[in-house]
């Protein structure tokens, strides 16, 4: 077995370095280690609280309940925000769920970034007395200073209020960095 000692590998053409062939095993040495692309940070929150939502304005959805926080970047206890930290194009996804009484109402899910809505989805109720959800998806590119935030809307009417499902099926939001 030969030794091969240097300190930079690059390809002699194109942009393909290929360590061994099919069927090889490339081994670290003792105390060694490697870097990978990984999809961090990375968050998975959820409601855990039923939240009263008055009709016919954007609320905040308390995510109260962090499943997945590889970064400690979201604030569970009062702002209820992901503040990722790390500049990069990012993936988010929301979903919202209540009871609507009446067809012909609406319920949103709505990403707000830094304070203004950036993203939104709308259901439309087709029956009477059903459980509606709305999911919503937002790819943003991040400058590492901002935040994002889940919101809820729907217009069920009058005075009345409808409660958020606090369930991870029904109330959750999740984001993470992509690989580019």
């Amino acid at each position: 077995m030969s030794k091969l000692e240097t300190n930079i590998i690059a390809p002699s053409t194109g942009t393909n370095l290929t360590l061994g062939e099919s069927g090889d095993t490339v081994a670290l040495g003792s105390n060694a280690s490697q870097t990978i692309a990984v999809n961090t940070p990375l968050v998975a929150v959820r409601s855990n609280t039923e939240q009263t939502i008055s009709t016919g304005t954007d609320t905040k959805v308390q995510l109260d309940t962090e499943m997945i926080d590889t970064n400690n970047t979201f604030d569970s206890s009062t702002n209820y925000r992901w503040s990722p930290g790390v500049a990069g194009k990012y993936y988010m996804t929301g979903t919202v769920s209540i009871n609507i009484a009446s067809a012909g109402k609406y319920l949103q899910a709505k990403i707000y970034k830094n304070g203004s809505m950036a993203s939104h989805q709308q259901a439309t109720a087709e029956g009477t007395n059903a459980t509606y959800t709305v999911t919503v998806d937002f790819l943003d590119d991040n400058d590492g200073n901002d935040y994002y935030e889940l919101y809820i809307r729907h217009n069920t009417g009058g005075n009345s209020s409808t409660n958020v499902h606090a369930e991870a099926l029904y109330t959750r939001f999740f984001g993470y960095k992509l690989i580019t």
